[in-house]
């Protein structure tokens, strides 16, 4: 199978999966209405489900049979926390972004106050489900407890919160060294720990994982940086046409400061060549334990993620 069918193969099968969590009739009885609601509204938003696919990817290196099925409750717990942290950076408090993936944003939608208790609930919806989920499908439970660790490390205020308060401080002028700091924990511990729970609760350790996680910081860093790239391709591209200024009047940001980012302070083209670079150590770093077929899917990864600036 190749790396694009790969890709829907496992996006159809996480959709599935969530599609059957969250039409779960006891959670529907159990969650008061208007916060379902609110919290489905995000959850149902779409996205390119990346971190789910990782999870997925990663497991799957431990060569067991169908092990992808079995970690995506654990996939499904990524992704929640993922769409929390877009809830509340929308917010007027934070990003002050209207729109979210061509649709008003939560705040927008169903009400700050809604907003920001979907945002709060969300993660904890899918740590529950992610623990319940994984001892009915016979995951080792000593495995769970060191792929939650993982997970509420790369979460909490040494992760991807913590890298969010750096992000949204706007007293200090950020150079190289805050902006590496502020990705590793905002973007590239969240990636970092999609793979690695896979790893985990699929019995990988030792080498192995730590190859994997070489593997999951370069990527994330990779990640950011194609981001900034992508960003600042389409604002010059809006700058042409004139629809820049009227975006940013739409999502309420004409007052906003633009941030620092691996393109303004790089330049294009060295930003492109640092992407490139992350991208090569992260396939080195795997290729450390998985130098074969069972690493290709990941090494393909990388590769897709810098074709789309190189």
């Amino acid at each position: 199978m190749n790396f694009e069918d790969k890709v829907q193969k496992n996006r159809l099968l996480f959709g599935v999966s969530l599609r059957d969590f969250l039409n779960s009739e006891a959670d529907k009885r159990q969650i008061p209405p208007k916060l379902y609601k609110t919290m489905t509204y995000s959850l149902q938003a779409g996205s390119k489900r990346i971190r789910p696919i990782l999870c997925m990817a990663g497991a799957e290196l431990s060569g067991i049979n169908e092990i992808s099925e079995k970690v995506l409750p654990m996939a499904i717990a990524l992704e929640f926390f993922y769409t929390s942290t877009l809830i509340h950076y929308d917010m007027p408090c934070m990003g002050n972004n209207k729109l979210r993936i061509g649709k008003p944003s939560s705040h927008v939608a169903h009400g700050e106050n809604l907003a920001l208790l979907s945002g709060s609930a969300i993660p904890l919806w899918g740590i529950k489900h992610a623990v319940e989920g994984l001892i009915v499908n016979q995951i080792p439970l000593e495995n769970i407890l060191n792929a939650l660790i993982i997970y509420l490390e790369s979460a909490g205020p040494a992760g991807a919160i913590g890298g969010q308060s750096l992000y949204v401080d706007s007293d200090e002028t950020k150079d190289m060294e805050d902006i590496i700091v502020t990705t590793s924990m905002k973007t590239g511990d969240l990636v970092k720990a999609s793979v690695k729970t896979g790893a985990v609760l699929a019995g990988i350790s030792g080498e192995e994982l730590k190859s994997i996680d070489s593997y999951g910081y370069y990527l994330g860093t990779c990640f950011q940086i194609i981001d900034d790239i992508l960003h600042e391709a389409a604002a010059m591209e809006d700058i042409t046409t004139g629809k820049e200024q009227k975006q940013k009047k739409e999502q309420g940001q004409e007052s906003k400061q633009e941030k620092s980012n691996f393109v303004s302070l790089l330049g294009m083209d060295e930003a492109r060549s640092l992407a490139e670079n992350c991208a090569g150590k992260a396939i080195h770093s795997l290729n450390m334990s998985y130098p074969g077929e069972e690493g290709e899917f990941l090494r393909d990864f990388a590769k897709y993620l810098l074709n789309k600036v190189i």
